[in-house]
């Protein structure tokens, strides 16, 4: 039985919230590693936000370079058992632009930030749409409704005069809302904010 306990994902993954509520961040890690290596002989679905308490702890533990590695490692591999449905991944994905956003606030790249919550913003987009949640897509079509987000991101970042530069960067991608690239978006939220889309510690203008 308690073999069992040790090997299970629940289990570890409890015990890596109690080592980082107690300020061993190293430690969490390494259970929480322990952890996705367990779920990844299982066959229980987790969501994107188990996967990304990795990435968060990193940061926390002042290895953000590698915590940028393991949020674009999520976007573009995932991680066994996420769940890859096409109507439900990329809500999957805004959930990890929008953690990409919030890094990059705490790491003092407002301006860039707002390209990730942009890429986060569309991303959900392309979810509403294969989803056919119709109300909901056209709310966040409404060119008012999206004013009010960017003015939001652009406010943390004390740039609100720029709210103009990004609307035009998104603008062509409501033409072709079915074939949305999240990414696309970043790069060109980014490129009218004078921003690289990538991430160092030691450079913070480089690229991946």
């Amino acid at each position: 039985m308690f073999g069992f306990f040790r090997g299970d994902p629940d289990e570890l993954l409890k015990q890596a919230t109690v080592l980082k509520n107690g300020g061993k961040i190293n430690e969490a890690i390494t259970k929480l590693e322990k952890a996705y290596r367990a779920i990844s002989k299982g066959a229980v679905v987790y969501g994107v936000e188990t996967y990304l308490r990795l990435p968060l702890y990193l940061q926390e533990g002042n290895r953000a370079d590698e915590a940028w590695r393991e949020f674009n490692h999520l976007l573009m591999h995932g991680r066994p058992l996420i769940g890859d449905d096409p109507c439900t991944l990329p809500m999957s994905h805004s959930t990890i632009y929008d953690k990409m956003r919030l890094f990059l606030q705490r790491e003092g790249q407002p301006l860039a930030a707002v390209g990730y919550g942009m890429g986060s913003y569309y991303a959900s987009i392309l979810g509403l749409y294969r989803q056919q949640r119709v109300d909901e897509l056209l709310a966040r079509l409404d060119q008012d409704n999206e004013r009010l987000h960017v003015t939001g991101l652009l406010k943390k970042a004390k740039a609100v005069i720029m709210v103009d530069k990004v609307l035009a960067a998104t603008a062509p991608f409501k033409k072709s809302v079915s074939v949305i690239d999240p990414y696309t978006v970043v790069s060109h939220v980014c490129a009218a904010l004078g921003q690289s889309t990538g991430f160092s510690k030691q450079k913070s203008c480089a690229v991946p």
